[in-house]
């Protein structure tokens, strides 16, 4: 059995990829460049995680992109995160 904890971050998870897939699919890299420019960086690190690694693949063609990465970098340890490890391959 999954803890309400682990299901309620998956729901947002699940919601927030549902969000991104929006815009992916419909190929609106503005309306995603707006939506990464306007995201809530005090979220859980799991979404902050999240929202970099399934927008990856479009990165080079975001312009908030890197600077989402870097709050999010900044945002982390903050919190006595790593980023480097939390962010491995971005």
């Amino acid at each position: 059995m999954i803890s309400n904890n682990k299901k309620e971050m998956q729901e947002k998870i699940n919601k927030l990829v549902a969000e991104l897939d929006v815009f992916l699919l419909e190929k609106n890299m503005e309306g995603l460049d707006e939506y990464l420019k306007t995201f809530d960086i005090k979220q859980e690190p799991d979404l902050l995680v999240c929202v970099l690694r399934n927008t990856f693949m479009k990165s080079d063609e975001l312009k908030e992109w890197r600077r989402l990465l870097s709050k999010v970098e900044t945002e982390l340890r903050s919190r006595n995160m790593n980023p480097e490890i939390l962010l491995r391959g971005l």
